[in-house]
């Protein structure tokens, strides 16, 4: 069954979402009605013409909330950039038998470098996480449908972006103007597009434990299904900035990579010389059916998401089969510009990026009554379902097939020369 993410404004653990009393008998508001401020037993009159008046005046007088999410979900296949480095134990070994465990751990490694030549490549993982916000004035909560460790979060990568012009024009598609970096207790960078807009870029965002400026992000496990993290708005001091903006990662392991891709293979692949895999996407936010009992409360109306913006990046071998709405644009993404973005503590140093292509989707709040004067409505929920095929080479899988050829061979041989013996032919 499909999992789905969820974003919400407030506290983690404890929240209570007031309902708002009907207008004409004082009874507490259901969510089907709360948009209206009318019960169900109230007069239509009411529910479509006095609630949503009042609702516009309510809304008027207050700052409305605003989130934009953007998710980068990579899969890379390269060898060249998927070995983590492995620390070795400490040597408390007396000379010169200290060279046995490092003889070990060489042949270890050797051993482990040919094994992983031989099969299948393979695949690292990552999800990046762009949140702009903006007039927030509680805590910015994300639920992951799976367990997220601390050496799965990675909140350096935004010091990377941040002061990197190139970078900046790529992530946001607008060409920089200007930028101005503070070191103070914020960590942030002040940015200035093209077309005039502003922008804070948060680069402080380490975890509660590691965090020596301001209140740290917290990570909250969910019955072991899934993980909150949960940014403070102490970290966020928007200063007369419009918006506010923070990106971090996500390094999925294979038990997280699930919630989001599922892969097949065919049945027939042992007799083959390729494999031809195939990964189905089901990439959800705020579906209530989709996520645990305890989360669904959060999932309201008030949550403030207006746009959600979805990239899957694949190398070029992988074939696109069909998705169930087009996506916006798909392009060749710049292999020698994404090098320091994708660097991270997890792997060793990347040479060289292989040929990748970006594929979008998109949704954002519809303003149903423009040039009225009556406020866009939230993005209730966002789904994007894609398919992918993509071959594997290996020579573990040349030789795999080899094998099981040669073995139906010799018994094939076997059975033709028992019949031949037998009279039968």
């Amino acid at each position: 069954m499909a999992k789905s993410l969820a974003v919400w404004t407030g506290d983690a653990k404890n929240q209570y979402f007031s309902r708002e009393s009907c207008i004409s008998c004082g009874r507490m508001l259901t969510n089907s009605y709360s948009s209206y401020y009318c019960c169900e037993n109230c007069s239509d009159w009411h529910k479509n013409f006095v609630g949503p008046m009042l609702n516009k005046i309510k809304r008027s007088h207050s700052s409305r909330e605003q989130i934009e999410l953007h998710f980068n979900y990579w899969l890379l296949n390269s060898k060249e950039i998927v070995r983590r480095h492995e620390q070795l134990p400490e040597n408390t070994w007396i000379s010169p038998f200290k060279y046995v465990p490092l003889a070990k751990n060489k042949i270890k490694a050797g051993l482990k470098y040919l094994i992983g030549f031989m099969k299948e490549r393979d695949i690292t993982s990552f999800l990046d996480v762009g949140v702009k916000f903006r007039n927030i004035d509680s805590r910015v909560n994300i639920y992951f449908p799976f367990i997220i460790h601390e050496s799965n979060f990675d909140s350096q990568m935004g010091l990377k972006v941040a002061n990197d012009v190139l970078l900046l024009s790529a992530i946001f598609n607008c060409e920089i103007k200007n930028i101005r970096f503070s070191d103070s207790r914020y960590h942030h960078s002040d940015i200035t597009f093209s077309d005039d807009e502003d922008i804070r870029f948060f680069t402080n965002i380490d975890l509660k434990n590691s965090n020596s400026f301001g209140n740290g992000v917290e990570l909250h496990t969910v019955e072991d299904e899934g993980t909150i993290i949960s940014f403070p708005l102490d970290n966020f001091d928007l200063d007369g900035k419009k918006f506010g903006y923070f990106r971090f990662r996500l390094i999925l392991d294979g038990a997280n990579k699930k919630a989001l891709s599922t892969f097949y293979k065919p049945s027939d692949r042992f007799l083959l010389t390729t494999e031809e895999t195939i990964e189905i996407i089901d990439f959800r936010i705020n579906e209530v059916r989709n996520t645990p009992e305890s989360i669904n409360c959060f999932i309201t109306e008030k949550v403030p998401l207006d746009a959600v913006h979805f990239f899957i990046i694949r190398e070029v071998d992988s074939e696109y089969i069909m998705s169930d709405t087009s996506y916006s644009r798909c392009r060749f993404l710049e292999g020698d510009l994404w090098k320091k973005y994708l660097q991270t503590k997890q792997l060793k140093t990347i040479q060289t990026v292989p040929k990748m292509l970006i594929f979008h989707w998109k949704d954002k709040v519809k303003n149903t009554a423009e040039g009225m004067g009556i406020e866009a409505t939230r993005l209730g929920h966002f789904s994007a379902f894609a398919k992918f095929r993509y071959p594997r080479y290996s020579l573990f899988i040349i030789l795999r097939s080899i094998t099981i050829a040669l073995a139906l061979s010799v018994l094939a041989n076997k059975i033709y020369d028992y019949l031949v013996k037998s009279h039968i032919i």
